[in-house]
C-alpha cells in the first residue's frame, strides 16, 4: 500500500498573495509594523491577514470576503487602531476673554499717542523717532501695534532680527529684457507714502542697513541709496518708533550707535506689570485660571526677576510666557506641570543634561518648590 503523499506545512507568517496588489501593499506594511512593535497580541501572519480583509470588506466596500469566508477571525487590536478611552477626557479648552492682556501704561500710552499724531500733523519740523526699551515679553511691540491700530494710520512692522538682507530693506536692482530697473521694497515703499513704521528689536539692526535709517531721523525728506544709484522721497508724514530688548540674555545684538541712539530723542522703558496687573492679566484672558493659580505664576515670575535684576539669572519668566502657563493652568493642568512645559525649559541645566545644585534650572525649580510646595 503506497503511503500517502505528505502535505508541506506552511509557516504562520508565510506571505501568501490575495490577488489584490493594493491589499498585499498593505498587508505587508502592517505585519512589519506588528513585528517591529512586539506583536503584543501575538498573532501570526495569517491571521492578521484574515482580519484587514474583513476590514476591507466591511468598511471598504471591497470584497475580500473569499480570504476569510468559513475562517474564524480573531479579534485583535492593530497598529492604525485606537484604544476607546475608558471615561471622557477631562481637558476643558479654554477661551480667551475678551479684556486686552497686554498691560498698558497710561502715560507710556499717551506718549505714543501724542508722539504719532504730532508728526503725522506737523511732519518734518519734528525730527527723530521714538525708542520703547526693554525685556523681551513686556509687551513692546503689541502695545505700540494696539495704539497704531486704534488710531487708525497705515503701519508697518520691520523686524530686525529676521529680515537681514539689505535688499527687503532698500530694494534691488532687477535685469529683464528691456535693462536694469530699481525694484523697491515694501520698507522703501512705507517711507514714499506715509506710514507708521515700527522697527522691532533695532539692536539686531546691522549697521550696514541702519545707516541710511539714520538719514530719515534727521527730518532729511530724501534717503539717497549710493548702492542702487537712486534717491527716495520720505514723505512728511512717516513716523519711526524701534523697540529694543534689554539685558545680557540677548545675544546676536548690536550695540546701538551713539549715532543711531541720539536719533531718538523720545524714549519709553517698559518694564513688567504690577503684580496686581499682571494677575488681572491671566485671568481676564484666561478665565478659567483662577485668581490663586494666577498668583501663584506671578509670584514666581517676580522671584525670577529679582534674580535677574541682580544676575543671578540669564533670562526673567515674561509676561508673554506666564500668559501660555495661564492657559495650560485654565485647561485644566496642574500650576506645576504648566510651568513645567512653558517656563522650565526656558534654563539650562549642567552640561551632562542633569539639573544639578547650582543651574539655573534648578534655581527656578526651587523657586516653584517654594511657591507651590516640593511635589
Amino acid at each position: 500500500m503506497a503511503k500517502p503523499r505528505a502535505v508541506p506545512v506552511r509557516p504562520a507568517d508565510e506571505f501568501v498573495p490575495s490577488g489584490d496588489a493594493e491589499f498585499d501593499e498593505w498587508e505587508k506594511n502592517v505585519w512589519e509594523a506588528l513585528e517591529k512593535s512586539g506583536n503584543a497580541e501575538g498573532l501570526t501572519r495569517e491571521e492578521a491577514r484574515l482580519i484587514l480583509a474583513k476590514r476591507v470588506t466591511e468598511f471598504a466596500g471591497k470584497d475580500m470576503s473569499h480570504l476569510y469566508s468559513g475562517k474564524a477571525v480573531k479579534k485583535a487590536k492593530l497598529p492604525d487602531e485606537q484604544e476607546v478611552p475608558a471615561a471622557p477626557l477631562t481637558l476643558r479648552i479654554p477661551t480667551p476673554g475678551a479684556e486686552p492682556y497686554w498691560y498698558e501704561a497710561p502715560g507710556q500710552s499717551e506718549l505714543i499717542d501724542h508722539f504719532i499724531e504730532s508728526r503725522r500733523q506737523i511732519g518734518t519740523i519734528l525730527a527723530g523717532g521714538l525708542l520703547i526699551l526693554g525685556p523681551a515679553g513686556v509687551g513692546k511691540t503689541m502695545g505700540v501695534i494696539r495704539r497704531i491700530a486704534r488710531l487708525g494710520y497705515p503701519f508697518l512692522k520691520m523686524d530686525a532680527a529676521t529680515v537681514t538682507d539689505p535688499g527687503k530693506w532698500f530694494g534691488r536692482r532687477e535685469i529683464d529684457k528691456d535693462g536694469t530697473r530699481y525694484e523697491e521694497s515694501d520698507f522703501i515703499r512705507a517711507v514714499r507714502e506715509g506710514t507708521v513704521i515700527l522697527i522691532d528689536e533695532i539692536n539686531r539692526l546691522h549697521p550696514a542697513i541702519s545707516n541710511p535709517i539714520m538719514a530719515m531721523l534727521d527730518g532729511s525728506q530724501a534717503i539717497h541709496l549710493s548702492d542702487l544709484n537712486v534717491t527716495i522721497p520720505v514723505h512728511p508724514q512717516t513716523v519711526i518708533i524701534a523697540t529694543a530688548n534689554i539685558g545680557a540674555a540677548f545675544g546676536g545684538t548690536y550695540k546701538i550707535d551713539h549715532a543711531l541712539r541720539r536719533r531718538f530723542p523720545y524714549t519709553i522703558e517698559r518694564g513688567f506689570p504690577p503684580i496686581e496687573d499682571e494677575i488681572r492679566i491671566l485671568t481676564s484672558y484666561w478665565p478659567e485660571c483662577d485668581t490663586d493659580a494666577a498668583a501663584n505664576l506671578v509670584r514666581i515670575a517676580t522671584e525670577s526677576r529679582n534674580k535677574w535684576e541682580g544676575g543671578d539669572l540669564r533670562v526673567p519668566i515674561d509676561t508673554a510666557t506666564l500668559t501660555n502657563a495661564a492657559m495650560l493652568v485654565a485647561s485644566g493642568y496642574s500650576e506645576r506641570d504648566a510651568l513645567e512645559f512653558t517656563v522650565l525649559p526656558m534654563y539650562d541645566g549642567n552640561a551632562d543634561g542633569q539639573i544639578g545644585q547650582k543651574s539655573e534650572r534648578a534655581m527656578v525649580a526651587g523657586m516653584i518648590d517654594g511657591a507651590l510646595g516640593r511635589a
